[in-house]
Order: structure tokens, then C-alpha cells, then sequence
């Protein structure tokens, strides 16, 4: 039995050995991570200060692109309502032009209304003088045939 025991002494010392080993590993390994935390929080310091310095950049690009395109709106605005004066104007001239047409229009119907008006009469005193004359033709007519057949 003493040399089974011997066995199992020569296995725990292999084993505690072993452990060791691992211990000895598991320390390194720690180190290790701690350097590589450093280094990494050194890293996403870095980061972030770089980061911080790009949106500060990026805030003041947008502020400036804010007032230039405040003021490029302001000059359309103003643009826009230099064409809107001068529609208005244009609107306004036109309607002036066309009342002036209307009065010209209406002036002219009035004096055609006057024309047709005296064309009226003049025909329907024609027609009163060419019935007068067509009597009187017929007149003459039955004078003449009266005075062929002797009948006067």
C-alpha cells in the first residue's frame, strides 16, 4: 500500500506543480489585461478627445452653414418679392391698358349704335319715299292705260 501511496504523493506533487504553473500563467495573463486595459482606456481617451474636437467642428460647420443658407434665404426672399412688385405692377398696368380698351370699346358701340340707329331711319324714310314713288307709278300707269283705252 505504501507504494500506492508513494503513487498518489508523486501525483498531488505533479498536480501541485501543475497548479502552480497555472497560477503562475493566471498572473501573467492578469498583467497582461491590466496593460491592455491601460492601454485601451488610454486609447478610448484618445478617441473621445479626437471625437469631442470633430463635433465641435462639425457644430461650427453647421452653424456657419446655418447663416449662409439664413442669408441665401433672405436674398431669394428678397428676390422673390422683387418679381412679385414687379408682377403686380404688370397686373396693375394691364388692368389700366384693358380699362381703357373697354372705354374705347364701349365708346366705339355707342357711335355704332348711333350709326345703325340713323341707318334705320335713313332706310325707313327710303322705304316711305319708294312707296310714294311706287304710287305714283302706278298712278301714271293707270293714267296711261286709262287714256289708251280712252277712258278719260
Amino acid at each position: 500500500m505504501e507504494e500506492g501511496f508513494g503513487e498518489l504523493r508523486a501525483d498531488v506533487r505533479h498536480i501541485r506543480s501543475e497548479a502552480t504553473d497555472i497560477k503562475a500563467d493566471v498572473r501573467a495573463t492578469n498583467v497582461r489585461l491590466d496593460e491592455l486595459r491601460k492601454d485601451m482606456n488610454t486609447n478610448v481617451q484618445v478617441l473621445r478627445t479626437e471625437f469631442g474636437k470633430k463635433l465641435d467642428d462639425v457644430g461650427n460647420d453647421l452653424k456657419e452653414g446655418r447663416k449662409e443658407a439664413g442669408a441665401q434665404f433672405d436674398k431669394l426672399t428678397d428676390k422673390i418679392d422683387d418679381v412679385k412688385d414687379r408682377v403686380e405692377k404688370g397686373q396693375s398696368q394691364t388692368a389700366d391698358k384693358f380699362e381703357r380698351i373697354q372705354v374705347r370699346m364701349d365708346g366705339g358701340q355707342k357711335e355704332l349704335a348711333e350709326k345703325i340707329d340713323s341707318v334705320k331711319e335713313s332706310l325707313g324714310q327710303a322705304k316711305v319715299w319708294a312707296l310714294g314713288l311706287y304710287i305714283g307709278l302706278a298712278g301714271a300707269l293707270l293714267l296711261v292705260i286709262a287714256h289708251g283705252f280712252k277712258w278719260l
